[in-house]
């Protein structure tokens, strides 16, 4: 786990490190998952800028919370916001602004979940956007986000390992990391939620700021289903043929 040392930010770390099927391990310093960029510091920007050498931004979140939230950013980043929202509207992953509707329109947070991570991989514009910028060289060291860092970033950066070589145990280890780098944000969040809601919607709340196997387990046991293989959802979704993934790995690997 590499978490930046940035004093504004939310869940912002470096894939960096992480081992593959095949010996090798992602490059530090190149690919960084996050939650929203809305509260960084001044320094945090400079850091970003001058050391980590950030090129791009890709922001997972709709209009309405960038609206409320917008991301910080300074001169010379590239700047992409793809909602990455299931297109249906079935289920809706803006966690922070969607309380009392998410937790009225559906009995248990826990299922609310495993359904958006059921829908999030297919299809989805934001991750197009997302291959498009790793196959791009000039648009790296990038960062892909959502409000929090864990459910729009957590398939999006299971998509970008699984296509670098990761296995599938490697990629929950990753993504489950979240619990313990969002705790800091997620438990003063909850905390100032309390008074305001009835329990049974802090407890729908609750399950949707938690890091669980059973979410991304959701999102890989349904890829399986509709595609048989992780491989064959790459190419046919994302078009991440074997020779473009190579590509891929001999950029980000060593």
């Amino acid at each position: 786990m590499q978490l930046l040392p940035l004093e504004k930010g939310i869940n912002f770390r470096d894939m960096g490190r992480i081992p593959t099927k095949s010996g090798a391990k992602i490059k530090t310093g190149v690919l960084f998952r996050s939650g929203m960029l809305s509260n960084l510091s001044a320094n945090d920007c400079q850091f970003l800028a001058d050391n980590i050498g950030l090129k791009s931004i890709l922001d997972y979140r709709d209009r309405s919370e960038i609206e409320k939230n917008p991301d910080r950013l300074w001169s010379g980043v590239n700047y992409y916001a793809i909602a990455a929202n299931p297109l249906n509207g079935d289920v809706s992953a803006n966690i922070i602004e969607d309380i009392k509707a998410n937790s009225h329109d559906h009995r248990s947070g826990s299922a609310f979940m495993i359904k958006l991570y059921e829908q999030l991989p297919f299809n989805n514009p934001a991750y197009k956007q997302l291959v498009s910028l790793l196959l791009a060289p000039e648009l790296t060291p990038m960062v892909q986000h959502c409000a929090v860092g864990k459910d729009r970033t957590g398939v999006g950066c299971a998509l970008t390992q699984l296509a670098l070589g990761v296995d599938e145990e490697t990629v929950m280890q990753d993504y489950l990391l979240t619990e313990k780098t969002l705790a800091p944000f997620s438990e003063a969040f909850l905390a100032k939620l309390a008074p305001t809601v009835s329990s049974a919607e802090f407890a729908f709340q609750q399950a949707l700021f938690a890091t669980k196997e059973a979410y991304l387990l959701s999102a890989l046991r349904a890829i399986k289903k509709r595609y048989q293989t992780i491989d064959r959802w790459l190419e046919l979704d994302y078009g991440l043929t074997f020779a473009k993934r190579e590509q891929l790995q001999h950029k980000y690997l060593l």
